[in-house]
């Protein structure tokens, strides 16, 4: 395995490594088989978050158009679910798994389960341990509440790489398009992954300087009526705008909240069209893909 982002080598035993095309939900816990889904953020991540029976439940790998291995606890037999706690997991026969090594689902109910085919492990989160929309607050002029608390469950680009133009579903220079996705595996990432993002070229209104592929990210398309996620760029309201030349591939702080950080902008690398962001870790990268 050669990253040349990090230059290291790593090698790995062909046994370790899991070639996957699909995972499947199998057991008595489904009905037939649901698929588990690939992240956008990370190939390696699959992520299911749905009703589950009380039954056993294993996991199915598709390869090469056959499911002969599945993902399994890791011992032999069947196993209870360690609730909300990453584990590693085992893998068997899917002949095997469907009659002896399982998990047990204790009661039915909605399930979050998050596989990562890297490293191995296995994260089973029933509703008492699932992990949850972060709450944010802010002012909120349009309906005169403050504060008013909302769940973040959709993010959007904002600002001066499209031109500020819109498209008729919120203030000016929102667009569905560019809204990004929330991961199934973490409702903390947001995730881009599209056409090449627009880099257009705007005068900022106070220092008279063009500026190419402005953005910030915020949590609701009304304008300043927003809780921000901007870049460390020094900004200060009706004062000066910031902006952050960033490079690809480079993770970037933010900087979040209804301050100055909302003058605070990134400056997309030329041909982006994957952005990932984390509003736990405060952090986002503008990638190639």
């Amino acid at each position: 395995n050669v990253n040349f982002a990090s230059k290291t080598v790593t090698i790995i035993p062909a046994g370790d490594v899991i070639d996957v095309e699909k995972i499947y939900l199998a057991g008595s816990a489904v009905d037939g088989e649901i698929e588990v889904v690939q992240t956008l953020e990370d190939d390696n991540i699959f992520a299911f978050k749905g009703e589950l029976k009380a039954g056993s439940l294993y996991l199915p790998i598709l390869f090469e158009g056959e499911k002969a291995l599945s993902i399994v606890p890791n011992t032999d037999g069947n196993k209870d679910i360690e609730d909300g706690i990453t584990v590693n997991f085992g893998q068997n026969s899917t002949s095997a798994a469907a009659s002896s090594n399982y998990w047990n689902i204790p009661t039915a109910g909605v399930y979050r389960i998050v596989v990562n085919t890297d490293i191995k492990t296995i994260t089973i989160y029933s509703a008492a341990t699932d992990l949850e929309n972060t709450k944010v607050s802010w002012n909120n002029t349009v309906i005169g509440q403050n504060p008013f608390i909302s769940e973040v469950t959709e993010l959007w680009m904002y600002g001066g790489f499209n031109a500020f133009a819109g498209d008729g579903n919120g203030f000016t220079g929102f667009n569905d398009k560019y809204k990004l996705v929330q991961s199934l595996a973490n409702p903390n990432v947001f995730v881009y992954q599209g056409g090449v993002l627009p880099r257009e070229s705007i005068t900022d209104e106070y220092d008279k300087q063009s500026y190419a592929g402005a953005v910030r990210f915020t949590v609701s398309n009304i304008h300043n009526n927003v809780y921000a996620y901007g870049s460390t760029a020094d900004a200060e309201r009706n004062k000066k705008n910031g902006y952050l030349s960033v490079n690809t591939g480079t993770t970037q702080t933010l900087v979040e909240g209804q301050g100055h950080n909302r003058y605070a902008f990134f400056l997309i690398p030329e041909g982006t069209n994957f952005v990932v962001v984390d509003i736990e870790k405060l952090t986002v990268v503008f990638d190639k893909r």
